[in-house]
């Protein structure tokens, strides 16, 4: 058979197992091809990329770059019309385009390589005395990624990649990613499967896989088997229906309402996927659902505090830093505000000061939520934005919230802790323990003190007359009727002719015995 029936040969062979890669042109001179030679590894690649600049001080392979599918690489082959018998294939040009970019994902080095790699295959062919085709092999050492192996980039089950110039790591990064994605997509869209529902085969385009397990279903029935769920409330349904994950989930707890939060489902089905297979507006159903059914069986979890917001907002999952050691203090500080009658017709916002030691105010951190939705980060026993572990809640009306409590029932109570979670339950309680404290110190003031009528000062007579003189801002004032009297003469408020007749002769309350 003479060298270009053989050539003809390859060429029918080579196309049917790449079918749409190659494109041939006769000449004189013998055959042009121009190929596509798409690299898939035989799995997923840890990658790193390094720069010019740091070739050497980058980062360890990233988990989160793992690649599979690399853009593919454009050749220009010549065949001579004695190839494949007396002459070798001739590489007129090979390239690595990057897809969507200038540059290219290879250096000229390894092109180089790659280049030269294929007259060594035809040689060592002749050296035996085969005159065979030698494009398959080479196709097949480039289709592999084995080629990387040999000049270095592949090893440790590790890919090194050096960037292009003139383009950030980052975008070299995402347009690796996005073709592998892209390609991957593409091979499943164009692939047959079997439903694992009505076991009929359908392509890719027309199926879903589920993430994590890896079942495979086409989208009219598992979005009948999903809608019907959704619509009935079973959310325990919108799940895999395959047999074995159903026998799976059976043997083990599995919380299905952790949907609102598909990092916490180990199914992986998330709002997306939902939304995939049912559409946007039954995916909203199922979120809504999702969220209450959680708040309703899980104390750890409450609602937005916004009005326009309403989701489920997990339990805080950050620790802070442990806190610099400070002075030993009161455990407890209260700070009285008591003023006189016409002072406190101003609403004003309760406060109750506790000031903790760093053991207890680390476990303040756990009041801190941020709801995932709208990102607004509150404190779960006020509800109103964080303000920290050291600053305390503030109420508006804090006798409303602790009456709302106390006078409730066992089934309003119940709906209150379980809004506010285990821990906002506990610090409610303590709260309410605290404001009764004060509530008896403040009664126990006005039973025993006088209130200075200028600053409001609160002041206990210990011993003595009833002329006081208030040490924060000087006034003098009478300890039996709490009012102001003239510091030139500051007894003439308890002779004959005083304002107070009740105050005459009773500059000192003592009570001679019989």
């Amino acid at each position: 058979m003479d060298a270009i029936a053989l050539q003809e040969d390859e060429l029918t062979t080579l196309e049917s197992i790449y079918p749409g890669l190659i494109e041939t042109n006769r000449r004189d001179t013998g055959y042009v091809l121009d190929i596509c030679v798409p690299i898939t590894l035989a799995h997923p690649t840890p990658t790193r990329l390094t720069t010019p600049r740091t070739p050497h001080s980058s980062p360890p392979p990233s988990a989160d770059l793992l690649l599979t599918r690399l853009p593919p690489l454009l050749a220009r082959l010549e065949l001579p019309s004695a190839y494949p018998t007396s002459e070798p294939p001739r590489v007129v040009s090979l390239r690595a385009p990057l897809p969507a970019a200038s540059g290219a994902w290879l250096s000229r080095r390894v092109l180089t390589c790659a280049q030269e790699r294929l007259g060594k295959f035809w040689a060592d062919e002749a050296v035996g005395g085969e005159c065979v085709g030698v494009l398959w092999s080479w196709w097949e050492w480039l289709a592999s990624g084995e080629f990387l192996i040999e000049v270095g980039l592949l090893a440790d089950q590790a890919l090194v990649l050096s960037t292009p110039p003139r383009l950030p790591p980052s975008t070299f990064h995402l347009l690796l990613k996005k073709h592998d994605a892209a390609v991957a997509r593409a091979d499943f869209e164009e692939t047959a499967f079997s439903c694992a529902i009505c076991f009929e085969n359908r392509k890719g385009k027309k199926s879903v896989q589920l993430p994590k397990c890896g079942c495979i279903f086409c989208y009219s029935c598992l979005s009948s088997f999903w809608n019907l769920a959704i619509t009935e409330g079973t959310l325990e349904n919108v799940a895999c229906p395959s047999i074995d994950c159903v026998k799976a989930r059976a043997s083990e707890k599995v919380d299905h309402a952790a949907g609102a939060f598909a990092e916490q489902r180990a199914d992986g089905i998330g709002s997306e996927v939902v939304a995939s297979v049912v559409g946007q507006e039954m995916a909203d159903r199922w979120q809504m659902l999702s969220e209450k059914r959680l708040v309703d069986s899980n104390p750890e979890y409450t609602f937005c505090p916004r009005e326009a917001c309403q989701a489920a907002v997990p339990p805080s999952t950050t620790t802070p830093a442990t806190p610099k050691a400070t002075p030993k203090i009161p455990s407890k500080v209260i700070r009285l505000d008591i003023r006189r009658p016409e002072a406190e017709s101003k609403p004003e916002k309760t406060k109750i000061r506790q000031d903790t030691d760093p053991d207890e105010a680390s476990n303040l951190w756990d009041n801190c939520r941020r709801c995932p939705k709208c990102h607004y980060t509150f404190c779960l026993v006020c509800r109103a934005v964080w303000h920290g572990v050291h600053s305390p809640c503030q109420f508006s009306d804090i006798e409303g919230v602790i009456k709302e409590y106390q006078d409730g029932d066992e089934e309003s109570r119940a709906r209150m802790e379980k809004r506010l979670g285990v821990k906002g339950t506990e610090a409610l309680h303590a709260l309410i323990r605290e404001h009764d404290r004060e509530a008896k110190f403040r009664q126990w003031v006005r039973d025993n003190a006088a209130t200075c009528p200028t600053c409001s000062a609160s002041i206990q007579k210990i011993e003595g007359c009833n002329h006081m003189t208030c040490t924060l801002c000087s006034t003098h004032f009478c300890y039996r009727c709490h009012s102001a009297i003239s510091p030139s003469d500051p007894y003439q408020h308890f002779r004959e002719g005083s304002e107070n007749p009740n105050c005459v002769d009773r500059l000192f309350d003592y009570v001679f015995p019989d």
